[in-house]
Formats: structure tokens, C-alpha cells, sequence
């Protein structure tokens, strides 16, 4: 496990999170708002989908999880699946 929450900033996520991932987020946008994960599912490579988990130590809680679609951050030219070089074509 790599981080518990606090029951406290458990119930604040929970509270915040539907109207919060109303519109797409990324795997820094969760951290920055969330903290660190308690659990990681899927592989660390951003452009390949993954779901972040968060839990305290309350088992009776369950897990929030935030799954992350496959891709780039956002930016000008970016998607996927990514460019392939002109002398690999």
C-alpha cells in the first residue's frame, strides 16, 4: 500500500468527487488534487490506461477509485495511439 487517507480526507474526496470528474482529468490532475494513491492499477506508463486507487484503513469503506483512459496529457498535436517516425513507416 502505498498511502492510506485520513477518514477525514476520505469523506472530502468523496464529498468532492463526482462534480470534480465531471470533465476529463489526468493522472497529475488526481494526484495534485487527491494526494498520493493508495494502490495503482494497471502499469506507471501515462499513455497506457490505468485506475488510481484511495482507501483508509476503515474496511468498511470502500474503495474510490479514479480510472484514466490511454493517451497523452492535453496539448497541441498530442493523441493516440502516438506519432510513428517518417523513417519507421
Amino acid at each position: 500500500m502505498e498511502s492510506w487517507l485520513s477518514p477525514e480526507a476520505y469523506q472530502a474526496m468523496v464529498g468532492q468527487a463526482r462534480n470534480w470528474a465531471d470533465k476529463d482529468r489526468t493522472w497529475a490532475d488526481v494526484i495534485d488534487r487527491f494526494g498520493p494513491r493508495s494502490v495503482l492499477f494497471g502499469g506507471s506508463n501515462p499513455l497506457y490506461s490505468k485506475s488510481l486507487g484511495y482507501l483508509t484503513d476503515d474496511a468498511g469503506l470502500p474503495v474510490m477509485v479514479f480510472h484514466l483512459w490511454n493517451g497523452t496529457e492535453p496539448g497541441p498535436g498530442d493523441g493516440w495511439p502516438p506519432r510513428t517516425s517518417s523513417c519507421c513507416r
